[in-house]
């Protein structure tokens, strides 16, 4: 038997090459992968709440120093860094403190539920540039909602509420080009018979099929309130204060405000900085009560929320208020958005009101659910930000984001879902109401740029 000769290997063969199949022979295993290089350590010390890697909700709260030390001037946190989902979250003092902060709080929310990964990236007064990463998984489910194109008059409309029973409200464009005011019940289209000299449009409509409507003035192009009725179930015709602009500071009423199944409709003057007035129409009785507060949200418990403002000021601080309860407090914890860098004033305007007396407000660009016998909440940790509303009824919250994805939460402790719409060819861009039964009046939008009144109802619930 010849004896055993060792292979005999190219003279081109690189030396890299041949120092990983001698080391592989040595081995023992010449297809082992070779082990991945070690994570760089983060050069940011982070406070992440929830800690939990696997969330049930869209957002986070961050809390970031650096480990060198230094203060942070700039901060921006980018989800889903490099890729089509990619958004920006830029701390709001981003460049304002010449010194910097020792550490820096902001709220960031995932684009979509799945595994998302947040890269923090600051900058010292220097411009020293130090960052870090964490991925978090969202486990938000799709709920099926069915979408009901509501008719019109064949140049689109748009809704703005939604009565416990489904009734919706809003307009379609008439003959002329002007929002003519307009009720659907069951799918069926009724244009309501009023004034189409100007835009006109339903806000609000209750169980007895009362209607609150919005009537507004046209110059050029730029449609002022300048009244509100309401058109009772039985046709007639009532206006909630008076219009006109006598005493600038108390005028009232052009805001169509909110319609209560108690049957109490409310106008309010139209901004929140310098005319503070109210009036409540009572349509069982036909009583009005004015109020020199600028009261915008009713429930049916007689409570009201609204704002009052500080005169004339440079700066104008806009503040709640309440009638017939106190409201929760704001909540603890970062936030992305501030009115003024330097804190000259805040802004607090409520949304919606519910029959338990928990207030929706917009505090300088952030959402949060104010809660008289509980924790308010921030609601961007749970469905992120956008055009916010809350039920009267029941406790849920709906969301529609800057990427047109629906959301809601049953408040408290309920879930998360995002809403998966059964006709796709229209892109939600406007959210109006929702009602008890989770049930949307919405705005849509198709490819033809056409725009209509959407009706979206929970399948399970059809």
């Amino acid at each position: 038997m010849p004896p055993l000769r060792r292979p005999r290997l190219p003279a081109t063969l690189p030396a890299t090459l041949l120092g990983a199949l001698l080391l592989a022979a040595c081995a023992g295993a010449p297809d082992a992968p070779a082990a991945p290089p070690p994570a760089p350590p983060s050069q940011l010390a982070l406070t992440v709440t929830p800690a939990d890697e696997t969330l049930a909700q869209r957002g986070l709260a961050l809390v970031v120093t650096r480990r060198d030390g230094r203060p942070i001037k700039g901060l921006h946190v980018f989800a889903d860094s490099g890729t089509a989902t990619q958004i920006d979250f830029r701390w709001s003092h981003d460049g304002w403190f010449s010194g910097g902060r020792d550490s820096v709080s902001l709220s960031v929310y995932a684009p979509t539920p799945g595994r998302h990964t947040f890269t923090i990236v600051t900058q010292d007064p220097g411009g020293v540039v130090a960052s870090a990463a964490i991925t978090r998984t969202f486990v938000i489910p799709d709920v099926d909602y069915a979408v009901t194109v509501l008719p019109d008059l064949g140049a689109g409309g748009g809704a703005n509420g939604i009565s416990t029973r489904g009734d919706v409200a809003g307009w379609v464009t008439g003959p002329n080009g002007r929002r003519r005011a307009a009720v659907w019940r069951a799918g069926a289209l009724t244009v309501l018979p009023v004034d189409t000299a100007v835009n006109v449009t339903a806000t609000h409509v209750n169980t007895a099929g009362d209607v609150l409507l919005g009537f507004g003035g046209i110059y050029g192009s730029f449609d002022w309130p300048t009244a509100v009725w309401v058109r009772s179930a039985d046709g007639a015709m009532t206006p909630v204060g008076a219009s006109g602009t006598a005493g600038f500071r108390s005028y009232c009423c052009s805001l169509a405000a909110d319609l209560t199944d108690t049957r109490q409709a409310l106008g309010a003057s139209p901004a929140p900085d310098y005319a503070f007035r109210s009036a409540t129409l009572d349509l069982r009785t036909g009583r009005q009560d004015t109020s020199d507060t600028r009261y915008v949200k009713l429930n049916d418990n007689g409570q009201a929320v609204g704002t009052t403002a500080n005169s004339f000021d440079l700066y104008i601080t806009v503040r709640l208020v309440a009638k017939g309860f106190v409201p929760g407090p704001l909540p603890s914890g970062p936030l992305l958005s501030v009115c003024d860098l330097p804190g000259r004033y805040t802004r607090t305007l409520p949304i919606d009101l519910d029959d338990d007396a928990n207030v929706l407000v917009d505090y300088c660009g952030n959402p949060a659910l104010l809660v008289p016998d509980g924790q308010s909440v921030w609601l961007d940790r749970y469905v992120g930000r956008g055009q916010v509303r809350l039920s009267r009824q029941g406790g849920i919250v709906a969301a529609l984001d800057s990427a047109g994805a629906l959301h809601t939460w049953r408040f408290p402790g309920g879930p998360v879902s995002r809403l998966r719409l059964s006709d796709t060819r229209w892109r939600v861009d406007s959210l109006g109401a929702v009602n008890a039964s989770g049930a949307v009046a919405a705005r849509g939008i198709d490819a033809s740029g056409k725009h209509a009144a959407l009706l979206l109802t929970p399948v399970a619930s059809r």
